[in-house]
């Protein structure tokens, strides 16, 4: 069974005209939803960073201002106690360059014993 005639061509093309446009068309319609997802997608992924990142930076932020205030009570309570005549701290002691280190025999020799290592 041949069919030929110039209508069932005119028909089969304008079948595969249409056909290829709806599939070209319902491409693109999933490329640009596709698209508006992703592009959510990566807003989402960047404020989870960016709140990420803020709570990072005031946690460091704390903590340096936690630090410096410990610092600065610090150094003024060494002043205090450099200060104060009832205590006899020699002065080796309170004013001694080596972190964590303590004359051995108070002043009287210059032997020096390590706390921390």
């Amino acid at each position: 069974m041949k069919i030929e005639g110039r209508l069932f061509r005119k028909y089969v093309r304008a079948f595969m005209v249409v056909v290829g446009g709806m599939l070209v068309f319902g491409g693109l319609i999933d490329v640009y939803f596709s698209y508006t997802e992703n592009k959510a997608a990566l807003v989402r992924l960047q404020r989870e960073k960016a709140a990420l990142a803020r709570v990072r930076i005031e946690q460091f932020l704390r903590l340096a201002s936690c630090g410096t205030s410990c610092v600065v009570s610090f150094i003024a309570f060494c002043s205090a106690l450099h200060r104060m005549p009832c205590l006899d701290i020699p002065a080796s002691f309170v004013l001694n360059p080596r972190l964590g280190s303590y004359p051995s025999s108070w002043g009287r020799g210059t032997e020096h014993t390590g706390i921390f290592r």
